[in-house]
């Protein structure tokens, strides 16, 4: 993958994180609570498909003459987890925990997968789905996107279709 040169926004974003060691300060975290039945599997090949279409999901970061460039992989798979917390003491605060410590885990930018999703089993039919992404790769209208992006998929696979999703007219490189 070739580099393409960084925006001003996104070279202020990795001067901060070089300068706080990965401090969450730029992290973009959301959740939302699900109700009813939930197909785990579904849901993550859904979050695949939107990664795949999208070159800002597929980010990382490297240093070219001493300036961070953006490296574009042709592949890259959004991490996610599936934890059951149904058993727990208090599912309710052990979910807390959890959300806690995927949004405060740090970002390598250099390593790339600036976009990490994670279920949290609180019963049968109660869910959390929460997503983490650096603020480098991401914004508030790049969440509306993926969501709206990653039910019409989900809806798709748990109906027995693939997704059709219309091709990305733009890719947005912040």
């Amino acid at each position: 993958a070739l580099p393409i040169c960084c925006s001003l926004a996104q070279e202020r974003f990795w001067f901060i994180d070089q300068a706080t060691g990965g401090h969450p300060v730029s992290h973009v975290p959301w959740a939302l609570r699900l109700h009813g039945a939930v197909e785990a599997e579904a849901l993550e090949r859904a979050l695949q498909v939107v990664g795949r279409r999208h070159e800002t999901l597929r980010t990382r970061f490297a240093l070219q003459d001493g300036r961070p460039v953006q490296v574009i992989d042709r592949s890259a798979r959004v991490p996610w987890s599936v934890t059951d917390v149904s058993g727990a003491a208090d599912p309710e605060a052990e979910m807390r925990r959890l959300v806690d410590e995927l949004t405060a885990r740090p970002f390598d930018l250099i390593a790339g997968e600036l976009l990490r999703a994670q279920l949290i089993v609180l019963g049968e039919a109660e869910h959390v789905l929460q997503f983490v992404a650096h603020h480098i790769i991401c914004d508030d209208w790049s969440k509306g996107v993926i969501m709206r992006e990653l039910g019409a998929s989900y809806q798709a696979i748990v109906s027995g279709r693939e997704p059709e999703l219309p091709d990305a007219a733009i890719q947005y490189r912040q």
